[in-house]
């Protein structure tokens, strides 16, 4: 009698991680790992094949232009704005800081030594401290403010409420 051998045990590594996993997992995409990190602190549940399907992606990645479209498809709404480091509210957080170099972290605070508290997107959200002025050195000067957006239900005005929020 012949027995049964599961055929993803019999797959090679890279077969197997091809079955099993979004293959950009291990592609280098700061704008959408730090997106995926902002849903994660956000407890919304997503993927990068749901976040970037039909979108023009440069070199297979998000682009700033591209950025607030993948947001609105996690609920999301993202506003890129010029802005200093020291500009940046406590009640904006978190946001996703752009560095030089097309590097991008997620932004949630800062300690009581003035250091960013920061999540990175090389380790998918592995927070790192960063002294004020080193981030000031690596920061392009630019920001992605990013919450939950909210829709109403334009039935509710002067009629009848459905007490629910539609995200």
């Amino acid at each position: 009698m012949a027995s049964y051998t599961d055929p993803l045990e019999q797959a090679t590594p890279a077969a197997d991680d091809t079955i099993r996993h979004d293959p950009r997992q291990n592609h280098d995409d700061p704008l959408l790992d730090s997106l995926m990190i902002v849903c994660k602190l956000h407890n919304i549940i997503s993927s990068r094949n749901v976040l970037t399907a039909g979108l023009p992606l440069k070199d297979n990645q998000l682009t700033l232009d591209t950025f607030p479209r993948a947001a609105q498809r996690a609920g999301l709404k993202a506003r890129i704005l010029q802005r200093p480091l020291e500009k940046i509210s406590p009640l904006s957080l978190p946001a996703v800081v752009l560095l030089k170099n097309d590097q991008a972290a997620v932004l949630i605070g800062w300690d009581d030594q003035q250091r960013a508290r920061l999540l990175a997107t090389e380790t998918e959200g592995g927070e790192i401290l960063l002294e004020r002025e080193e981030l000031a050195e690596n920061y392009s000067g630019k920001t992605i403010f990013i919450q939950p957006g909210h829709a109403f239900d334009s039935q509710t005005h002067g009629h009848h409420s459905t007490n629910q929020i539609l995200v």
